[in-house]
C-alpha cells in the first residue's frame, strides 16, 4: 500500500513488530511465520527450504524433493495452504483482533490440506 501512495498507520509487522510488513515478511520471514513453517516441515518429515526463500524458490525446492510426483503435489498443496492460512490469520488479527497460536494454525493447515 505504501508503494501505491496509500496513507496507512504503523508499517511494523502485526505479528512480530520487528520489521516493516510486506508479503514476503508476512509469509516467510517473520519469526511467527518461520515457526509455522518449521512445524509444517516437521509434520511432513522434511527439511524445508531456507526460511528466507520466497514463494518461487520454495516451490522450486518442493519440485526438487525426492519422491513421487504425487508426493510433490501433496507437499505443494500444503505449501499453498500454509501461505493462505498465514495470510488469513494475519488479516483476522488486524481486522478482528483475533490471534491464533502456532499449533492451532498447524491444525488448520492440516485440515485444509486434507492430510490430517
Amino acid at each position: 500500500m505504501v508503494h501505491r501512495s496509500v496513507q496507512i498507520g504503523d508499517l511494523a509487522c502485526s505479528s512480530c513488530g520487528l520489521e516493516e510488513e510486506d508479503s514476503d515478511h508476512i509469509l516467510f520471514l517473520c519469526m511467527w511465520a518461520k515457526a509455522i513453517w518449521l512445524n509444517v516441515w516437521n509434520w511432513l518429515n522434511l527439511t524445508g527450504p531456507d526460511p528466507s526463500s520466497i514463494e518461487a524458490k520454495a516451490i522450486h525446492a518442493v519440485k526438487s524433493l525426492n519422491g513421487s510426483n504425487q508426493w510433490k503435489q501433496l507437499v505443494e498443496v500444503v505449501l499453498f495452504s500454509t501461505m493462505r492460512k498465514i495470510w488469513k490469520y494475519r488479516n483476522s488479527k488486524i481486522f478482528e483482533g483475533r490471534w491464533e497460536a502456532v499449533p492451532k494454525m498447524l491444525d488448520g493447515i492440516k485440515e485444509d490440506s486434507c492430510m490430517d
